[in-house]
């Protein structure tokens, strides 16, 4: 054989096992399974009873901003200003980064009418709009870890 052609064979082999390794079913897969698991089986998220809501997952793109994304999904403009307002003592809307997560609930009974948006800050931290008591708060959620061991 050439050196031309072990080059190509060795190309070839190469490429199907990484093929073969990246259409596997990794760690990450099941992970992500589990998680779907537990947030289908919980009636509560970040302490608010899901159950009498319809959720709904968007995503801040470039040019948004708070009191429009809330006008848009029917909050009064009097309380989407009111709410950006307080907000700025707890985190300004000024930092809400295109590509972030908020999900909008919305009363199963009333489509129209807005009770929370949560924005995602990052994978531990919320913001919580909350337009029954018109307060904004931030919630953390606990991130626990633990190190097994074994020993033969």
């Amino acid at each position: 054989m050439s050196k031309r052609n072990l080059v190509v064979l060795a190309l070839m082999v190469s490429s199907l096992i990484y093929v073969i390794v990246s259409c596997s079913p990794g760690r990450g897969e099941k992970e992500k399974v589990l998680e779907e698991k537990v947030f289908i089986q919980k009636d509560s998220f970040l302490g608010i009873d899901i159950t009498e809501y319809f959720l709904r997952k968007h995503y801040f793109n470039p040019g948004e901003h708070l009191t429009g994304i809330l006008i848009s999904n029917g909050v009064d403009n009097q309380l989407a200003h009111g709410i950006a307002i307080k907000s700025i003592e707890v985190f300004s809307p000024m930092k809400l980064k295109a590509g972030n997560a908020y999900t909008i609930l919305k009363r199963k009974s009333d489509t129209t009418v807005v009770d929370y948006m949560i924005y995602e800050i990052n994978n531990r931290s919320y913001l919580i709009y909350d337009f029954i008591k018109h307060t904004v708060y931030r919630h953390e959620r606990k991130i626990s870890n633990t190190i097994e061991a074994t020993s033969g």
